[in-house]
C-alpha cells in the first residue's frame, strides 16, 4: 500500500532539525500506531497526518495548534 504521493505531502522539519512528512487533514480520521495496537489517535480537520521521514512506517497525529508551534516547511 503506498500511502504518500508525491504532490500530496510536504515535507517538514522541527527545530531540533527532524524531518517528517505532513498532510493536512480534510476529515476526522482514528490512526491506529503500529506502537500500540489498542488504542488509536484521533485527527481532526486541519491536524496533520505525519510520519518520520527516517522511519516511514511510524505514522501519527500532530495537533493542528502544536504543528504550527513546532514545524515549518522545509525547502
Amino acid at each position: 500500500m503506498k500511502i504518500y504521493q508525491a504532490g500530496h505531502v510536504r515535507s517538514c522539519v522541527t527545530s531540533g532539525k527532524t524531518y517528517i512528512y505532513a498532510k493536512l487533514l480534510e476529515h476526522t480520521v482514528k490512526v491506529f500506531t503500529e506502537w500500540d495496537e489498542d488504542k488509536y489517535m484521533l485527527g481532526k480537520p486541519g491536524d496533520m497526518l505525519a510520519a518520520r521521514s527516517d522511519e516511514i512506517q511510524y505514522i501519527y497525529v500532530i495537533n493542528e495548534d502544536i504543528f504550527k508551534k513546532t514545524y515549518e516547511e522545509s525547502r
